[in-house]
């Protein structure tokens, strides 16, 4: 948090800028705040500060200090500013799984063309301020980057990648963690480790492998993109669908349908 007040001999506030003393012995890091603040010297002049032109945190003047007021203080304290925040989830993301592209009669399509998508509601239809908008990558076959290789049926593989969207990461990349645990700790001994994993106490250190599972041969190297006619020619193709909130409101879009389409 920072704070700003700028001189003025007229202003008056009721706001002290409360504070809490971290309970550290006196002159110990770690210090909580660093501030530069005016005051009265031990001379009786007053010295004002400018926010704007503050580098470093030069302190203040202390009008207790003896045995004449006005002592320079150091520029950094144990004090902790009682604050609050809120925040504002303004922009939210949501990714598909891969998804692949047959004919109607569940063959491949080598090379797929992808259709404008059907979207509802429409965007005149959102909330004010607020909107989703789309973005798309695709792949020519799925695989399994810490195997090395291609999966011939992806949905059979065991990856899942066209199948369960929870095995997603935050960007929309898929990982297959399988963790193999090498020792725990006993808990009858804090810190006294014992071979695993078939010990009966909770594992609390492993080793884990984090494959990423993800598309050989992603058009532009996994580049997302803003239209679907975009990643035309890949086999299979994932879809990002960016929520934006009005965060003065605080309504948020609504989506009900998304349908792609695709032809030989």
């Amino acid at each position: 948090m920072e704070f700003r007040c700028y001189p003025d001999t007229a202003a008056t506030t009721a706001n002290r800028l409360d504070v809490s003393e971290s309970q550290v012995s006196a002159g110990l890091s770690p210090m909580f705040r660093a501030f530069s603040t005016g005051g009265i010297d031990t001379n009786g002049d007053p010295q004002f500060v400018e926010p704007d032109s503050e580098v470093t945190a030069r302190g203040g003047y202390n009008p207790l200090s003896q045995p004449s007021p006005g002592a320079p203080t150091p520029g950094t304290d144990r004090n902790v500013y009682i604050g609050g925040i809120d925040f504002v989830v303004r922009v939210s993301r949501s990714y598909s799984i891969w998804f692949p592209t047959p004919d109607t009669t569940g063959v491949a399509i080598n090379s797929p063309e992808y259709y404008t998508p059907v979207v509802e509601p429409a965007q005149a239809d959102q909330p004010g301020g607020t909107s989703i908008t789309f973005a798309y990558r695709g792949a020519d076959s799925i695989a399994n980057a810490f195997a090395g290789g291609a999966v011939a049926d992806p949905e059979l593989s065991g990856l899942q990648m066209t199948a369960v969207a929870n095995r997603l990461d935050a960007y929309g990349d898929h990982y297959d963690r399988t963790a193999i645990c090498l020792e725990i700790e006993d808990p009858m001994m804090p810190g006294t480790m014992i071979p695993g994993p078939n010990a009966p106490f909770e594992v609390v250190h492993h080793n884990a492998i984090d494959a990423n599972v993800d598309g050989l041969g992603i058009l532009g190297g996994g580049r997302w993109f803003d239209n679907a006619s975009q990643i035309n020619g890949s086999k299979f193709f994932q879809v990002r669908a960016s929520f934006t909130s009005n965060a003065q409101t605080g309504q948020s879009p609504v989506l009900k349908t998304f349908a792609m389409g695709w032809k030989d």
